[in-house]
């Protein structure tokens, strides 16, 4: 096992004061990200995911996770708005986010895309 893992990361980041106001999850998969999920609980979330089918699954794992305030956005993240994406920053407007921002992303490929629409 890699040391120190994601969740051992953070959690000392957390410790260390890291205290955002909101958290990002792009590309949330199935089941949202866990270590996420176990150090900022009591946080504002957004998990963006593009697959429709997905969206009963992360409901659940919320629940599961102890998750309260979270909204799931349907949608593929990107560089601008289009027809087919939308950039973070414009999600973050829309949903009336205040900063700071946690912004976790795994898109297969698209990272440094979503990172330029932030």
């Amino acid at each position: 096992m890699r040391s120190p893992t994601k969740i051992d990361s953070l959690e000392i980041l957390r410790r260390e004061g890291l205290n955002p106001t909101t958290i990002f999850d792009v590309g949330g998969g199935t089941k949202g990200t866990d270590c996420l999920f176990l150090n900022f609980s009591d946080k504002r979330t957004i998990i963006i995911e593009p697959t429709e089918s997905h969206k009963d699954t992360l409901v659940d794992s919320m629940m599961t996770r102890g998750v309260k305030d979270y909204e799931l956005v349907v949608n593929r993240v990107g560089i601008e708005d289009t027809e087919d994406t939308v950039k973070l920053s414009t999600i973050a407007k829309e949903k009336d986010c205040e900063p700071s921002y946690l912004i976790k992303v795994d898109v297969d490929g698209g990272d440094l895309d979503v990172c330029k629409g932030c």
